[in-house]
């Protein structure tokens, strides 16, 4: 498949995973991040707060990124940053909550490693299990993060 990408890094987000992706698309790989949040500046949501005056959020939003990171190569999911906001709402719900949200991450992630078919697939330990099925399937090397 000619726009299969080398490397699909699924991750809810964390800096580091930025520094990470970074680093492995300036190794020359085609890297795409599937995550939770990522900040893009021309993004429908960004939009919208900019339009309703929302500063502080896009402020602590804008941490969300990394300028060396191509926003192309990032997928994002609004619906997985939900689950976390009502994470931190209701701290009761919060095991159930996590639970739920890592297999929403597992389950969207997968159908896109089946549909990108990469050749290597890194994931994290708390969202993994159909991941790495679907990277067995496809022949893909799976790497637990």
């Amino acid at each position: 498949m000619p726009n299969s990408p080398d490397i699909v890094y699924v991750h809810h987000g964390a800096a580091r995973i930025y520094d990470t992706v970074v680093a492995i698309r300036k190794a020359g790989y085609d890297c795409r991040y599937l995550a939770g949040y990522y900040y893009k500046e021309s993004g429908l949501p960004e939009r919208l707060l900019r339009f309703f005056g929302a500063r502080g959020v896009l402020d602590r939003l804008r941490r969300r990124q990394d300028p060396e990171l191509d926003t192309a190569a990032v997928e994002r999911s609004f619906f997985l940053e939900a689950i976390m906001a009502l994470e931190v709402r209701f701290p009761r719900l919060q095991p159930t909550l996590i639970r739920w949200r890592n297999r929403c991450i597992d389950r969207r992630a997968a159908r896109r490693i089946r549909r990108l078919r990469p050749r290597a697939v890194i994931s994290c330990d708390t969202h993994s299990l159909r991941v790495f099925a679907e990277a067995r399937r496809i022949g893909a090397v799976a790497i637990l993060d």
